[in-house]
């Protein structure tokens, strides 16, 4: 009797509809699949890249300090200011070195003068009829024809040939307002 054997073979098969939508979903699965993971890999890339150029950067800052030996750093400095030589001179707080010399400004230049505490002011009364009774420190009183507070405006001021002032050129009007205080004057020095 012949032998008969049972095998499986790779064959050419017809595939039904059902066989090809779900061949179909597993092939966009696969390329979702693929396209994700590419993506994921350049911005891997990206990162690693940009993880190591500032590894570099630092490797380099590093290399490049211990190779002189010196780096930059704050220091608080102090100023001495020379009006005989109008020069000032920046030196090191820390060692006393200096770190520079240079011109003064026209700013700089102009420096206030130390001048003594005002006098205090004493009201003088011109007679014994007009001054205040013992204790009192008022000033005589100031007529005016304004109220305490109120402007008075000046008419306008015209510059002439060359007179000038300040901010006002030839030909140009400059408004000049006065303010009459609150309290009136005193009289003396």
């Amino acid at each position: 009797m012949p032998r008969k054997e049972k095998v499986e073979m790779k064959l050419e098969c017809i595939l039904t509809d059902d066989e090809k939508l779900a061949y179909a979903k597993s092939l966009s699965d696969a390329l979702n699949t693929v396209r994700n993971t590419e993506a994921a890999l350049k911005s891997f890339t990206v990162q690693a890249k940009a993880e190591i150029q500032v590894n570099e950067e630092q490797i380099s800052l590093y290399a490049q300090k211990l190779s002189s030996g010196k780096e930059y750093r704050d220091v608080t400095c102090r100023i001495i200011y020379s009006h005989e030589t109008c020069q000032k001179t920046t030196f090191r707080s820390d060692t006393g070195e200096v770190v520079k010399i240079e011109a003064m400004s026209g700013e700089e230049l102009q420096e206030e003068l130390p001048l003594p505490p005002p006098a205090p002011v004493e009201t003088i009364y011109p007679t014994e009829e007009t001054k205040p009774p013992q204790g009192e420190t008022k000033p005589p009183e100031v007529e005016t024809n304004l109220a305490p507070g109120e402007t008075v405006v000046e008419p306008p001021l015209t510059v002439t040939e060359g007179a000038t002032s300040a901010g006002t050129t030839e030909g140009e009007t400059e408004q000049i307002n006065m303010v009459i205080p609150d309290v009136p004057p005193t009289i003396g020095s």
